[in-house]
């Protein structure tokens, strides 16, 4: 008679885990209270080995391999400049009721979301 091989079958999820480091440095000034800017820039990496529905695929890449799945995460965008500037007008102070006209301007610059290698299937 023939033995039975049992088979111990175990799902080990990833640790969902995340890391991330971050550096931000600002700069702002006022010159005689009529023109006023700020400059913000802000460096990042974030690392973790979730799935991210939506983006990418929600399967591991290598279901043998779930270390492997420690990478760029999908918030990961290395740098980003802030900035705003604002000038009060000079029309502004001479008439009264046109008092408060201010000229102004906000931006937001960053990289792109990182991105990783995919395999097509599990392996």
């Amino acid at each position: 008679m023939a033995k039975r091989k049992r088979a111990l079958l175990e799902n080990n999820p990833p640790r969902n885990s995340q890391l991330e480091n971050a550096l931000q440095l600002s700069l702002h000034h006022s010159i005689r209270d009529k023109i006023n800017f700020a400059v913000n820039y802000m460096w990042s990496h974030a690392l973790d080995d979730v799935q991210d529905s939506g983006l990418y695929s929600t399967n591991p890449q290598d279901n043998d391999n779930l270390e492997a799945e420690w990478a760029n995460g999908s918030s990961d965008i290395r740098h980003a400049v802030s900035y705003h500037f604002s000038y009060d007008l000079p029309i502004a102070r001479r008439s009264g009721w046109l008092g408060g006209w201010r000229f102004s301007s906000i931006g937001l610059i960053h990289s792109g979301v990182a991105t990783t290698v995919l395999l097509g299937q599990n392996t």
